[in-house]
């Protein structure tokens, strides 16, 4: 069960959206001091979470496109 939810794209996606958005939020806040902290790399580390779990998605959403396009063509036959 713990692997389902580890393996989990949306899940992962969706935490990667967390770190974003709470890390670009200090990030703004703290614009003023000029400062590169910890926020930082928990911004980049959400960033490139979020787009691996992206490609992940579509990945699978091509795939159930092609699924589609296959029992199409055998019906069609």
């Amino acid at each position: 069960m713990l692997k389902a939810i580890v393996c989990n794209p949306g899940i992962n996606a969706m935490v990667g959206l967390i770190l974003v958005i709470s890390s670009g939020i200090e990030i703004f806040e703290n614009s003023e001091l000029g400062v590169v902290g910890s926020h930082h790399g928990v911004f980049l580390f959400g960033m490139m979470q979020t787009l691996k779990c992206l490609a992940e998605l579509l990945h699978g959403l091509d795939s159930l496109e092609k699924a589609e396009e296959e029992r199409e063509e055998k019906r069609n036959k």
